[in-house]
């Protein structure tokens, strides 16, 4: 990959249009696997400085000072700018791409817990409900026509607890909110095209994104 330039002329990646600053002042250079920066002075005419020293080359982050001639730059923004330019560089996203899958399965385990909490909480009222029911019937010396009287009623009782005691409307509530989120992270990892109309493995046999192409296994 390209150096990522900095200077007043035009053609730089970052244009800073100040006198003090060379028409090409500098570059950052990427590192392999994208993750470190370094921040190389090219003899410009009022060099390049950071955190208050003179430098020829420096690794940096967004927590630096970092001053072209006599313009200070927001190291925020130069750094946003560079990963920015990195993202529309790079053609390769094979380890990004399998961290979806983590997503996907976080998303299914989430899903699959919260239908199961809610199926306990459904079945809970009916269950203590028939236990209380067949203790006192085990202790009471009752007719047996009274015994499926209480059943049933017990039966009854137990499915109007079972409605009432559960929010069906909370429940699918959570379940788009969980849906939401999962929607909003399950992308392509260059462009952000939503992914999750298809599962994880089906996206794998495409291998590339249908939208900006990038590559997603090795």
């Amino acid at each position: 990959m390209k150096s990522f330039s900095i200077g007043r002329h035009s053609s730089n990646n970052f244009v800073i249009e100040n006198p003090s600053v060379s028409g090409k002042h500098a570059e950052i250079e990427i590192s392999d696997d994208y993750q470190r920066l370094t921040l190389k002075d090219l003899d410009s005419s009022n060099g390049t400085r950071v955190n208050g020293r003179s430098i020829l080359a420096k690794e940096i982050s967004n927590s630096d000072q970092i001053i072209f001639g006599n313009i200070e730059v927001d190291s925020i923004e130069l750094i946003n700018n560079v990963n920015h330019y990195v993202k529309e560089s790079r053609k390769d996203f094979h380890k990004e791409f399998q961290e979806l899958k983590l997503i996907e399965e976080t998303y299914l385990d989430k899903r699959n817990r919260l239908n199961k909490y809610y199926k306990i909480k459904t079945s809970l009222p009916k269950i203590l409900l028939t236990l209380l029911v067949i203790l006192v019937i085990s202790f009471l010396d009752i007719d047996n026509d009274i015994r499926y009287i209480i059943i049933i009623v017990t039966g009854f009782l137990g499915t109007i607890l079972t409605t009432i005691s559960v929010s069906e409307k909370r429940k699918l509530s959570l379940l788009e909110d969980l849906r939401i989120e999962f929607q909003l992270s399950f992308v392509c990892p260059k462009c952000n095209k939503e992914l999750s109309n298809n599962k994880w493995r089906y996206w794998k046999e495409k291998k590339t994104c249908p939208n900006c192409k990038c590559n997603w296994t090795k």
